[in-house]
């Protein structure tokens, strides 16, 4: 299924933008050039501001040589797969590093920006859905709406061919750079694949006997074609992700254990509490006292918990802090080769996220900056650079976000299942408990009933019928056995729809809604903008603001019902209203 409204396969070819005079770099080296061979993901440069800088940012190559010198005002991202952003004034903008760093026409002003993956980049524009871009600024692909439900949210960037998606209604899935749909939107967590296998859960009812059902979570293992290729035991649910054919699983109790592709499950020991890294040659674990150790492949012990970190690096070369704050790289079973001194922290730049990988080895920092460094300890480049950053992307959750808001389709939700007599199958005057699929001790004592819910279009809405009466009544049965059936007295009253909606859009869609109520029979009644009320021969409908200002409410009502109540609606409308006004603004929410 398409999840875009449209593609564009026009070929377009973009003219380069010169890159400006201060701090231009020169052609690319062939070093520069291979970085793509070593993943699908690659970091190139990195921010940084050196030491002599006028508090401007640059861009360092992996060997220490500045790529580029006191060029940005603002920190920039680091360059992923030859593009990164910057932040200015008007919002994001979107960067070519090659030959030299420039802009690329028409991806500036951005809301956010993703990093660059198969070809494509997610970037968001104020009041847009989510788009794909390529590298010439030519958008492929709008994420629309998926049989109702909009796209709100987006990972930065593809992994394995799928990048995972959010809709509004709370729902993971995901897509493939052609617009497929790789995973349906039906999972509670987002999909990180790693060797084309993520682990996902979702929220499932199950029989419990004949007539009882629960919500539970299930916990699934699903490849990169949307397929479940394994259903976690219920009382085994996965923790991280796939690693070398396998992935670290939480047993009863809380035991630790490792799943393999062929289902079947590896005993870890005991006290193993923690995995803090995995590779197919190498685990490292950690203790309850939050000190770490290596595995090996088979899981057997290689180094005790002795330290306070360990990065898997080089084949057989882990970076560790021991238990007094100091660096080395050490060999799998915990020889040290290099010690790195002087510094106050050393990190590991080889992987910089999921799925991403760089030429960088080591960055030491200290008191005077931070200075690069290869594996045997040997500082790289001139530095040391007064602030380094590592960032991916310049967004804060690493997700790319739309604003993008339907209100015409959102009033069509809200408005659409009205009917001369009520709402959707609830009447007034009903008898209320025939829009209960059970009555049970749990809603016969209630005076109200939910009846239907549902998210469209970035609106979610519940209709909620009331009444005088509680819903049912009850009898005692020749075996004691407690039946509830309705209470024929209980009759609809009135009705409200809550539809929870992006703040401030009230006037929009009361706007949109009017044309629909007048072809419903409806006729505009009272319009203010606090509320509006639309009257037929035999029902009222009062469109007003929520009490908590995050959405609207519809009541609907006969005309006895509105005489009694509907000053205290309204006045409960106009209250809300000035809690809401701009004084700059006089309408809308």
């Amino acid at each position: 299924m398409k999840v875009f409204l449209r593609m564009f396969f026009s070929a377009v070819c973009a003219a380069m933008v010169c890159a400006c005079s201060i701090g231009s770099s020169g052609p690319a080296s062939p070093v520069e050039k291979s970085y793509d061979s070593l993943g699908p993901i690659v970091v190139s440069y990195l921010p940084v501001i050196e030491s002599d800088s006028v508090d401007k940012w640059g861009l360092v190559r992996p060997d220490g040589t500045m790529f580029v010198s006191n060029r940005f005002e603002s920190e920039p991202s680091a360059v992923v797969n030859g593009y990164f952003s910057v932040k200015g004034q008007d919002g994001v903008s979107v960067w070519r590093a090659l030959p030299a760093p420039a802009p690329v026409e028409g991806l500036s002003g951005l809301m956010s920006a993703g990093a660059m993956s198969s070809d494509l980049m997610p970037v968001a524009r104020k009041g847009k859905r989510i788009e794909l871009v390529d590298g010439t600024g030519v958008v492929r692909m709008e994420l629309t709406s998926i049989n109702g439900r909009e796209i709100v949210r987006a990972a930065p960037y593809f992994a394995d061919g799928v990048l995972a998606v959010y809709t509004h209604d709370g729902l993971w899935g995901g897509i493939t750079p052609d617009g497929e749909m790789a995973l349906e939107p039906v999972y509670d967590t987002m999909p990180v694949f790693s060797e084309n296998i993520a682990a996902v859960s979702r929220t499932v009812e199950e029989s419990v006997d004949s007539l009882t059902t629960r919500r539970m979570t299930r916990y699934y293992l699903v490849n990169n074609a949307g397929r479940v290729v394994f259903t976690f035991p219920r009382n085994v649910k996965p923790k991280g992700c796939m690693h070398g054919g396998r992935i670290v699983v939480e047993t009863a109790g809380g035991h630790l254990a490792m799943l393999g592709l062929d289902g079947r499950i590896y005993d870890i020991d005991p006290k193993v509490k923690t995995v803090g890294g995995l590779s197919r040659e190498y685990v490292v674990w950690g203790d309850r006292t939050n000190h770490y150790g290596l595995l090996d492949g088979a899981l057997r012990e290689l180094t005790g918990a002795r330290f306070r970190s360990i990065a898997i690096a080089d084949s057989n070369r882990f970076l560790v802090e021991d238990a007094d704050g100091r660096y080395a790289v050490v060999d799998s079973v915990g020889r040290t080769k290099v010690r790195l001194t002087g510094f106050d922290r050393v990190s590991w730049l080889g992987s910089m996220g999921h799925a991403i990988v760089s030429p960088f080895r080591l960055a030491g920092s200290g008191y005077a900056g931070t200075v690069l460094l290869d594996l045997r300890g040997h500082r790289l480049g001139l530095g040391p650079f007064r602030s380094f950053s590592t960032a991916v992307t310049l967004m804060e959750d690493d997700c790319v976000h739309s604003d993008y808001f339907n209100s015409q389709a959102a009033a069509h939700a809200i408005v659409a299942p009205l009917t001369s007599e009520g709402w959707g199958r609830a009447s007034i005057g009903m008898v209320i408990g025939r829009l209960a699929e059970m009555i049970d001790e749990t809603n016969a004592r209630d005076e109200s009933l939910v009846f239907a819910r549902d998210s469209l279009y970035g609106c979610t809405v519940e209709a909620v019928a009331f009444s005088n009466r509680c819903l049912g009544r009850d009898s005692i049965a020749g075996d004691s056995l407690r039946v509830f059936y309705p209470d024929s007295m209980a009759r609809v009253r009135f009705i409200s729809v809550d539809a929870i909606v992006p703040p401030r859009r009230f006037g929009e869609i009361v706007e949109h809604a009017s044309p629909e109520l007048v072809e419903r029979g409806f006729r505009a009644g009272k319009l203010r903008d606090a509320y509006a009320v639309y009257e037929s021969p035999t029902t009222i409908v009062a469109l007003t603001p929520r009490n908590d200002m995050k959405g609207m409410t519809v009541y609907v009502m006969d005309r006895l019902f509105y005489e009694t109540e509907g000053p205290r609606i309204i006045s409960e409308a106009e209250n809300t209203w000035r809690r809401l006004l701009n004084p700059e603004k006089k309408t809308g929410l």
